[in-house]
């Protein structure tokens, strides 16, 4: 008996540091553009593996075909 529990100890210990990190959620990054083609965003971070969503938003008033 006792040297099952030691195998049950030791498995347990070694599947508890076998578990998944835990997961960053996503970053959401919003960015605008006027008409001098300038962002508001000189920058952005993220961590390693993080998924990261940009959504780019025109303020800018010249049409398309001017653009």
């Amino acid at each position: 008996m006792n040297r099952l529990a030691t195998l049950c100890l030791l498995s347990v210990l070694v599947f508890a540091g076998c578990s998944r990190p835990p997961e960053v959620p996503p970053k959401q990054v919003e960015l605008t553009a006027n008409d001098e083609m300038k962002f508001d965003l000189t920058a952005l971070s993220v961590k390693a593996g993080q998924p990261v969503s940009v959504t780019l938003k025109n303020i800018g008033t010249q049409p398309k075909a001017a653009m």
